[in-house]
């Protein structure tokens, strides 16, 4: 069952003048400070961040084991991480839980933001799972600067998906990277060859407006502006506005099998019905269930033998 999601009852216009005026402050200093911040805390908060690590993976493993790939559908996999954001805690976990090996590839090199206790705290949770040992090893190397094949990092600013080694992965995954990308479509033809077949990926997509002060106010607000205003306003990081729809449509396309959308939280119908109306035309032109999806996991396979 998704959770629901219930903003507040406020005026359209007023959420249409204050979201815009947000959204030109923020592209004012994105252009000025760059990208600095990926998550709603900062790294300095380690309990919060190590925690934050372990539900990540945890989710992901219950969502994969619902897609019916095993109660551990990590182990023994090579594993592809989009965009890991301040730390590499999702991969630590990952490979405590039994992987083979772990690859991140991220645009914005924040790594170096998250001080080395954080990766103490988070060992010491893991200290009972069946590849302590490696995660162990691996944090020490990484800490010394040292990388791996078992545990490895790409910064690629344009990122340029070629650059990713030439090893295929089992399981591809994504904690709210997707709504990033530019062109999504692009992005699955690229990783598409260095799928092994058969091979599984999860996202969890994040569709609401990212937009810090009006995020909880209006979830759709990034969908009221037509898009000659909001390209003129884009940068770096900006939401690319898919909808639950576009994604499994794309992925379909490209002849991705065992397509799978599942609500995370919606947002209350009666917000939804304020607020349609109000939004830019191509997207009042969207189902109501698709427009209400706040967040969602989108789970697929590469056919067998592709």
């Amino acid at each position: 069952m998704a959770e629901a999601m219930t903003p507040p009852n406020l005026n359209q216009l007023l959420l249409y003048t204050l979201g815009l005026s947000l959204r030109v402050i923020n592209k004012f200093r994105r252009s000025i400070i760059g990208y600095t911040t990926p998550r709603s805390f900062s790294t300095k908060d380690i309990t919060r961040a190590v925690i934050y690590c372990l539900e990540v993976v945890e989710n992901w493993r219950k969502a994969l084991t619902s897609y019916n790939i095993g109660d551990h559908p990590f182990r023994d996999k090579a594993i592809l991480e989009l965009g890991p954001g301040s730390d590499l805690g999702t991969g630590i976990v990952i490979l405590a839980l039994g992987a083979k090996s772990y690859t991140a590839v991220d645009i914005n090199c924040l790594i170096h933001k998250t001080p080395p206790c954080f990766y103490s705290m988070l060992l010491s949770y893991l200290k009972k799972l069946p590849g302590y040992s490696n995660a162990e090893i691996v944090v020490n190397d990484f800490l010394n600067g040292k990388f791996s094949e078992r545990f490895s990092y790409i910064y690629t600013p344009c990122f340029d998906l070629q650059k990713i080694s030439s090893k295929e992965f089992d399981l591809l995954v994504s904690q709210a990277v997707l709504e990033h990308i530019v062109d999504t479509r692009e992005m699955f033809q690229v990783l598409y060859p260095r799928l092994r077949p058969n091979a599984v990926m999860i996202h969890e997509v994040d569709l609401g407006t990212h937009t810090g002060l009006i995020r909880s106010l209006d979830p759709l607000n990034h969908l009221r502006y037509s898009d000659t205003l909001w390209n003129l306003l884009r940068f770096d990081g900006s939401p690319n506005r898919l909808r639950m729809d576009d994604y499994e449509r794309i992925l379909c396309e490209l002849e991705f099998e065992k397509i799978e959308a599942k609500q995370i939280t919606v947002l209350d119908e009666m917000y939804v019905n304020r607020s349609k109306p109000y939004l830019s035309s191509k997207f009042r032109k969207y189902s109501d269930c698709d427009i209400k999806t706040r967040s969602f996991y989108l789970m697929a396979t590469k056919k067998r033998g592709k």
